[in-house]
């Protein structure tokens, strides 16, 4: 089953202000506040920042997030939908421990203060009665008890000292690297200026974060994590640095050949209402969304010797083959040789790839080599796009129509469609 850890979901969680009052080395007062989100005060709506999780839902068997990205799906999708997913292992709970992570000062000598702060209250019931009021979700006290049993069993971040300590080490190297912080895009020559707001603290901030996250995805045992788009950057630059990253190879692959069939994009369609989670769940448990998943863990694996960066265009390339019904043209010696090397054993079976040295041409055709085989297609195009297309059709007539309504009134049901289809309405925008 393939697996991945998705560590934010609704950005608020990790964004908090906090005040400092202390006394420095010569005895004057001092104050400051600092942030421990990495976005300068720009939040993505609590009402449609769950639509960033569906994809990756349809993408992975199983998607890992914290409690307080649980909860905060509980409050906009209901603990129905929620328990459903959970019950067939679509989600699981990993309790972070709610630790927030915030690097508040630093100046002209370099030095760094980090600050790691916890939730250490060990009373589920007031840990979610306190969630819910800041955040201002209606949620009844007597949905308490369902909503804490599924934090129960989940698997707790060590916050230990020796944690906290490893990690501060790990984040003051990764700040102490040119080549990672000539990357950062910070401003100010890296000062961190503005105490309630400054750019720079939320760049460093995601430093911090990225290295927590993968703690957190080592602790798990998994090797997928989906990074905001800031924090993968940042990955892509600390992998350079330091070794190959292996990171969100079956998502990539998933959202390209979505994009190369058409698909709409699934988040917006969420947003827009033209679908909601329960359709979601309706195309997950599809047999074809099932072997989709099982196919792209498949092509996805390292299993030959590829980077990650072959898995995907394999996956991209196998797919547009398929959906094409056209045939792989493969020259050795040039990056598609890798694309032969991979389908004919995935295709076949018996048949190994030729070897050699030299220019040498060979064409396999995939409706053959696949005849009793899986074809990507039969989800992308046979279910999802359809289901999707179909839904966001009857959104668009239902708009159009409510319009129509509005302008003109009661229409009959015999009476021409207002659309100009020259249909009747009951057989056109007025059908059920």
């Amino acid at each position: 089953m393939s697996k991945a850890f998705v560590p934010i979901v609704l950005h608020d969680n990790i964004n908090h202000k906090y005040y400092i009052k202390a006394v420095d080395e010569n005895g004057k007062n001092i104050s400051t506040c600092y942030w421990s989100g990495i976005y300068p005060r720009v939040l993505i709506e609590k009402s449609i920042a769950y639509t960033e999780l569906s994809d990756k839902l349809l993408c992975y068997d199983t998607c890992y997030i914290n409690v307080n990205d649980y909860l905060y799906l509980v409050g906009v999708l209901g603990i129905g939908i929620v328990n459903t997913l959970i019950s067939e292992d679509a989600l699981k709970i990993i309790d972070d421990q709610d630790i927030r992570i915030a690097i508040f000062d630093i100046n002209q000598d370099g030095v760094r203060s980090i600050s790691f702060d916890s939730n250490h209250n060990h009373d589920l019931e007031v840990r979610v009665a306190e969630y819910y009021r800041i955040h201002g979700f209606q949620i009844e006290k007597t949905e308490f008890p369902k909503i804490i049993k599924n934090i129960l069993p989940s698997a707790k971040l060590d916050n230990s000292k020796e944690m906290i300590a490893d990690l501060n080490r790990e984040i003051n190297k990764d700040l102490s690297n040119l080549n990672i912080i000539s990357n950062l895009g910070l401003i100010n020559n890296g000062l961190i200026t503005d105490r309630d707001n400054d750019y720079n603290q939320y760049i460093y901030n995601r430093v911090a974060y990225l290295n927590l996250f993968l703690y957190m995805i080592n602790s798990l045992g998994l090797e997928n994590i989906i990074l905001p788009p800031e924090i993968q950057s940042l990955l892509d630059i600390k992998t350079g640095a330091y070794i190959n990253s292996n990171f969100k190879k079956e998502f990539d692959a998933f959202t390209k050949i979505c994009q190369i069939n058409g698909v709409a994009n699934i988040p917006k369609a969420l947003s827009d209402k033209a679908i909601d989670f329960n359709d979601i769940l309706r195309i997950r448990a599809d047999k074809h969304a099932i072997r989709y998943r099982e196919w792209l863990e498949e092509v996805c694996k390292n299993k030959q010797s590829l980077t990650d960066k072959d898995g995907q265009d394999i996956a991209q390339l196998y797919n547009v083959a398929c959906t094409n019904n056209s045939k792989f043209e493969v020259i050795w010696n040039n990056d598609y040789a890798k694309v032969l090397k991979f389908v004919i054993p995935i295709g076949v079976g018996c048949i190994e790839p030729l070897t050699g040295v030299g220019l040498k041409a060979a064409v396999f055709s995939v409706d053959t080599i696949l005849s009793k085989r899986f074809r990507p297609n039969m989800f992308v195009d046979e279910f999802l796009k359809k289901y999707i297309d179909k839904q966001l059709l009857i959104m668009k007539r239902d708009q159009e129509n409510n319009y129509f309504i509005k302008h003109l009134g009661k229409i009959s049901k015999n009476d021409l469609c207002p659309c100009g289809s020259g249909r009747k309405y009951k057989k056109c925008h007025g059908s059920d």
